[in-house]
């Protein structure tokens, strides 16, 4: 819970000649202030905490991404090596037929 009033504010003002009233109510502020002041570090943290979450989860993300990437270049050149194939085999058809036609 928060405090209702900020002693040392209260007794500075009260030794400076502010009056009572004027004093408690500067005390109280500052202390509404403090306090909202400490919940919203509270948040804050607690949205850094969920930021550091996900920037975890980006990395593993980022770490899967290379490792699709990886995979689809072997892909290519695995398809790139099978088209070749077929299309020297094509050719060596081709040439069998031209001269047996």
């Amino acid at each position: 819970m928060p405090p209702l009033m900020n002693e040392e504010l209260y007794r500075a003002l009260v030794s400076a000649g502010a009056g009572d009233e004027l004093a408690t109510a500067a005390a109280r502020s500052v202390a509404s202030y403090d306090s909202a002041l400490g919940r919203l570090e509270q948040r804050l943290s607690a949205v850094e905490g969920r930021m550091t979450g996900l920037e975890g989860r980006m990395a593993g993300l980022d770490s899967r991404m290379i490792a699709l990437e990886g995979r689809l270049t072997m892909l290519m050149w695995a398809l790139g090596l099978n088209v070749a194939f077929v299309l020297g085999v094509a050719g060596m058809v081709a040439r069998l037929l031209w001269r047996i036609g």
